[in-house]
């Protein structure tokens, strides 16, 4: 998901094509390549086998980022023996002609190493490396001769150094995003690069907003600190005004930052520095102040906030119908505009949900609709959905009663029931009471499973379930689903909160069958513990819905554990295959 950008160890790779930025370089006479190619180019962590390019080529869309003051190591490689020469635009002023551009290394046969030091006053930015291998011995970096060799021209950024002493103070820990784990690295020394690990690169949202929380780490007592934070958005490796995301003086406390994230999308350098109050403020390059410096890699990625597609909607009289669309991540708003085909004024319904019933339509005439959705960016495009035509016959599509009843951790004085999911549902009504009783109770429930709390021990009960179509129809109540509440808590037995008697622990953990496949937690969340007695080798793992439709499968390596994270609420059934022909299934809920 990375696309590393401008940090002291990360490459940037972004294709092979010729930079503009470079046009008035002056170009160079291909070689005769021959056998007298360069076959590979490493700059720090940049490794490039090239191979045969015919005797030049532009590889001006590779680069690797240098600190000013570094030692970087190179090498190049040929597979005969050549002389081995580079260049590199230090001031970049767009020429190899100034002292100190040309590294000449003499005649060598393979790989051959070296060092360059980045001096201190190199241009910060983006400058041209200069390649080449040829058996004369060339001190232009624009010839123009015949020669058996060849020229690769590369990118390095050159960024500044930014390091402090951390004899009193430095960053101690930090927290990227709320909820996420805090990631503590202790005294680094006066700079830490984050770009790789702890945490790696940090992907965020284009339009969203990110957090992030630093925490300062003293040798003794807390001194007043200063921070600032830039990104480098236009990827310029300056850290310029117009690039500051958070400042913060004088404080021996946390700091904690919350931006909106830019569009310009791809990987982009974060740079925070604290440094001692007594050093005065924050600046993104230099050394010898008391702090530290950290540096994180940010990749703004798409909003997954979008329009939506597949807009439908379902009649529920003469006069009014429901619409509704899968839910869109992060919309905290749904809009729906409707009007009569050829009209140009729409009627707007707004919900935070992705349906909308629509009343006081006019039956005979088609509607069209449209959808759109709030996300942390702002309001997306309208999308086009279906048109419909409501009739004087129309009425409320009947819904289906619920079916497949189950009932999960049942105590002395209460249970959790669960029914099958029903299409189009806006919700459920539920009724319970003793078997034989006179009377029922009645409640209401949405999603499709209840906590019923209040019941007798050693009782045995039933519930039903009907189905809330439309604002003004019911599906017919299904049909009883039984279960026994537990007798009161004995001397010595493990109870509840309220002091009634709770399942055993193998009840709560696994819900087994007479074949042996015992599942865990039963209702499950994201994922599935499976249990098999005798432990048989596993062929295959799949779940079927209760209309017999499969749903999910998973290969045999997937043994212990599967995930069931996106299956809707509801009653499933799973089914385990062994090598040796057997079929194990079991019914499981998913919460």
């Amino acid at each position: 998901m990375k696309s590393p950008i401008f940090l002291p160890i990360l490459l940037a790779l972004s294709g092979l094509f010729s930079n503009p930025l470079f046009a008035s370089y002056c170009p160079v006479n291909g070689g005769i390549s021959g056998s007298s190619y360069i076959n590979n180019i490493m700059i720090k962590g940049l490794s490039n086998p090239t191979g045969n390019n015919g005797g030049y080529a532009d590889f001006t869309g590779l680069s690797a980022t240098l600190t000013r003051g570094e030692t970087v190591n190179f090498a190049m490689s040929a597979p005969t023996g050549l002389n081995y020469h580079c260049w590199i635009d230090w001031n970049g002023d767009m020429d190899f002609n100034d002292a100190g551009e040309f590294y000449q290394y003499g005649a060598h046969n393979g790989y051959y190493p070296f060092t360059v030091n980045v001096p201190l006053d190199a241009h910060l930015g983006q400058t041209r490396v200069r390649f080449m291998t040829c058996y004369l011995y060339v001190t232009d970096p624009c010839f123009t001769g015949s020669f058996a060799g060849e020229v690769e021209d590369y990118s390095i950024n050159i960024a500044c150094a930014s390091t402090g002493n951390t004899a009193s103070e430095w960053v101690e820990s930090f927290k990227v995003q709320t909820g996420g784990p805090t990631y503590t690295n202790g005294n680094n020394g006066g700079y830490s690069d984050n770009s790789m690990s702890n945490p790696g690169p940090v992907q965020v949202y284009a339009g969203h907003s990110f957090d992030m929380t630093f925490n300062p780490g003293f040798t003794a007592a807390p001194r007043p600190e200063n921070w600032r934070i830039w990104l480098d958005k236009d990827d310029d490796h300056l850290f310029e005004t117009d690039e500051i995301l958070l400042k913060k003086t004088n404080t021996v406390a946390s700091v904690s930052l919350t931006a909106k994230v830019p569009t310009d999308l791809g990987a982009h350098r974060m740079r925070v520095n604290m440094r001692f109050n007594g050093n005065g403020a924050p600046a993104a390059c230099g050394t010898g102040f008391d702090g530290e410096t950290e540096d994180f890699l940010i990749e703004i990625v798409p909003s997954p906030c979008g329009g939506i597609p597949n807009l439908n909607g379902t009649v529920q009289s003469p006069t009014s119908i429901m619409l509704h669309a899968p839910a869109v991540p992060f919309a905290s708003t749904y809009y729906f505009r409707f009007r009569p085909v050829g009209s140009t004024t729409w009627a707007l319904k707004t919900s935070a949900n992705p349906v909308a019933l629509i009343t006081g339509l006019t039956s005979g005439i088609e509607y069209e609709c449209e959808t759109r959705v709030k996300c942390p960016f702002g309001l997306t495009d309208w999308v086009l959905g279906s048109t419909f035509t409501l009739s004087a016959a129309s009425g409320a599509l009947p819904c289906t009663p619920p079916g497949n009843g189950a009932t999960t951790n049942i105590t002395s004085a209460g249970a959790k029931i669960w029914w099958q999911f029903v299409q189009n549902t806006m919700s459920y009504q539920v009724r319970y009471g003793t078997v034989g009783g006179s009377s029922w109770t009645q409640i209401n429930a949405n999603p499709a499973n209840k906590t019923l709390t209040g019941l007798l021990p050693s009782q045995e009960y039933e519930f039903q379930v009907s189905a809330k179509c439309s604002p003004t129809s019911y599906s017919d109540w299904s049909s009883s689903f039984l279960f026994t509440t537990l007798p009161l808590a004995k001397p010595g037995s493990r109870s509840d909160e309220t002091g009634t008697e709770t399942e055993t622990e193998e009840q709560t953990r696994f819900l087994e069958n007479e074949n042996g496949l015992s599942v865990s937690p039963n209702p499950v969340g994201d994922f599935l513990k499976i249990k098999i007695a005798d432990e048989p080798e596993i062929t295959e793992i799949a779940i079927f819905d209760l209309s017999g439709k499969q749903v999910k499968t998973f290969g045999a390596e997937n043994q212990s554990e599967i995930q069931t994270a996106g299956l809707p609420p509801g009653l499933y059934l799973l089914r385990v295959g062994t090598a040796a022909g057997g079929v194990l299934t079991q019914k499981f809920l998913k919460d």
